[in-house]
């Protein structure tokens, strides 16, 4: 569903994560979204999925929003999505940098090359 606004457009696409990003990549999006927001919860292992393939959709400049960030700190640890969001921005840390939070759930990541 796309959605319009003079300056703005919005494309909202609905479905899991770990099936919508990569049929949006072999689609040929890859680097075609300004801000993608990726959610921690399938646990570490999948916030790290969505977060690589969320990185191969948005463009240079463009910011990913880690929406669990903080979440499940009493979880053990491969379900905590801050693993997944940690180990991310170490794997891609010349690609990307992180944008402040003022709540800690949330962390913005913004990609600077591909």
């Amino acid at each position: 569903m796309r959605e319009r606004h003079p300056l703005v457009a919005i494309a909202k696409h609905k479905g899991p994560s770990h099936a919508t990003l990569p049929r949006l990549v072999a689609e040929g999006h890859a680097g075609a979204f300004d801000f993608i927001a990726v959610g921690g919860d399938r646990g570490a292992a999948g916030a790290l999925a969505d977060l690589v393939f969320a990185f191969m959709l948005c463009r240079p400049g463009g910011v990913i929003a880690c929406t669990d960030y903080g979440a499940a700190q009493h979880e053990p640890l491969l379900d905590r999505p801050k693993l997944a969001v940690d180990g991310f921005t170490a794997c891609y840390a010349e690609k990307v940098r992180m944008l402040v939070d003022v709540t800690f759930d949330q962390l913005y990541v913004q990609k600077l090359a591909d």
